[in-house]
């Protein structure tokens, strides 16, 4: 307990502990739902268009506590990244988040993150002007019973955060990688994400290897005319029931029964098959890759919960992995 600047007595137990990047979600921005009144009738993205700061959960106190002490063994400290020196790293440049949910979840935790550079908490299509372009980055992405339209949030000083919704590599390289390097002007000045992973079957790894590779080989190919700054992401850990815990099983999508576990065993603790495959093929082409796979912490009744309405008719036994990179 601590006293204010009034004298009154103020509860500085946890508040004052937790990173920036953490308290976002614990106290997101509660004015911005309120601005998207309508915001359906009138955007191409349809609902879709707004959506900053709203999380489908929150971390409890105890699932806070837990990844900071897990992080803290690892000494990984995030005190230091705020909205301010990460709105500095990325000024003037798009951030281009290529991929599946997963990365939805990057994209929305990072406008949030920040959101008080936003110019507008509606969401824009990446490509305003050319209709084209936008079809080719939502092509796709209707493959299953729920899509994502590809979004952009515009910020301060010609700055830009945008998620294009893609899970499988033939897609990057039809869609993603032409339209962006004919549609963005100073595309090699920008910061691109790319990961695959979570949509392909553990059951048949070679249709991944052969995805992976082909992206590897136009990434080295066109290399001069994609961003410098371009990194792969870690295919982060799934806590399903299954085998190994994978959300794929003999080809098939669904949801496993019971709570959600935690899988500890060899091939997770190198970082799962995807990645095992992955790696190599990023680390020869070179590029950087984000090793996030070992410094998650799951969370329960989140990620999943419209595949399970829709599924299963329940709310139960839906997870997901937060990232805490």
């Amino acid at each position: 307990m601590a006293a204010d600047a009034t004298g009154d007595v103020e509860d500085s137990t946890l508040a004052v502990h937790v990173p920036p990047v953490i308290d976002m979600v614990q106290n997101p921005h509660k004015s911005f739902p309120e601005t998207c009144i309508h915001c359906d009738e009138h955007s191409p993205l349809g609902e879709q268009c707004c959506g900053m700061c709203v999380f489908e959960n929150t971390c409890t106190e105890e699932q806070t506590d837990a990844l900071l002490s897990r992080l803290a063994s690892m000494n990984i400290d995030l005190s230091s990244v705020t909205p301010a020196t990460l709105f500095d790293t990325m000024k003037g440049r798009s951030v281009w988040l290529v991929g599946d949910s997963q990365m939805k979840y990057f994209y929305t935790s990072l406008e949030c993150f920040l959101a008080d550079y936003a110019m507008t908490p509606q969401r824009s299509l990446p490509f305003p002007d050319n209709d084209a372009l936008n079809v080719m980055m939502r092509r796709g992405t209707d493959y299953n019973i729920f899509w994502d339209n590809s979004k952009c949030m515009f910020l301060q000083e010609g700055t830009r955060i945008c998620h294009i919704r893609k899970v499988f590599g033939p897609h990057i390289l039809e869609d993603v990688f032409p339209a962006l390097i004919a549609g963005v002007p100073n595309f090699i000045d920008d910061i691109m994400v790319v990961n695959i992973g979570t949509w392909y079957d553990p059951g048949n790894p070679g249709e991944y290897q052969q995805d992976v590779q082909g992206l590897a080989d136009w990434m080295r190919t066109l290399r001069a005319q994609l961003p410098r700054k371009l990194i792969w992401a870690d295919t982060p850990p799934q806590h399903f029931q299954w085998d190994l815990g994978y959300a794929w099983k003999s080809g098939v999508h669904g949801i496993h029964e019971g709570n959600c576990v935690f899988v500890d065993n060899e091939e997770h603790r190198q970082g799962s098959w995807n990645n095992l495959i992955s790696r190599p093929m990023m680390q020869a082409i070179p590029i950087a890759i984000l090793n996030s796979y070992n410094i998650t912490t799951n969370l329960w009744e989140w990620h999943l919960v419209h595949i399970v309405q829709q599924l299963q008719g329940t709310l139960d036994d839906a997870c997901i992995s937060l990232d805490a990179s």
